[in-house]
């Protein structure tokens, strides 16, 4: 097949629950410290997932050499994304009651594979919202 379509979409289902999670932040309700950092941590985050999805899909085009070159970065740009998403999972439940107690959980418990499909799907949202 030229392209996969997926089924039970793990990504797709992880990053509609962290999306309403971050819509169920309360901004009014953070100490002033993490009302001035919230909306930085957010678009680091989106910038995040966009470098490692772009990476991701240059991959599928580069030379065994260009990987090798290139794995160091891809790595970082991996974990950077997994960390800003971890961040803002354990804010919203500093201000809920751990109420995301679970998606911190799965976010912890993740495998790497399919933390990088979740990047690859926001960063899908954030091109189709672009448009």
């Amino acid at each position: 097949m030229i392209l996969n379509t997926r089924k039970n979409d793990k990504a797709k289902d992880f990053t509609e629950r962290f999306a309403q999670m971050l819509e169920d932040i309360d901004v009014s309700k953070l100490d002033d410290l993490d009302r001035e950092c919230f909306p930085g941590d957010v678009d680091n985050m989106k910038r995040k997932s966009v470098s490692y999805a772009k990476m991701r899909a240059d991959w599928e085009f580069m030379s065994s050499e260009e990987r090798r070159n290139n794995d160091e970065i891809r790595s970082g740009f991996h974990n950077g994304f997994m960390t800003s998403v971890k961040l803002l999972i354990r804010l919203a439940n500093k201000y809920s009651d751990n109420k995301w107690e679970d998606l911190l959980e799965e976010a912890e418990n993740m495998h790497r594979k399919d933390f990088g499909d979740i990047a690859c799907y926001i960063t899908y949202l954030i091109a189709a919202d672009n448009k």
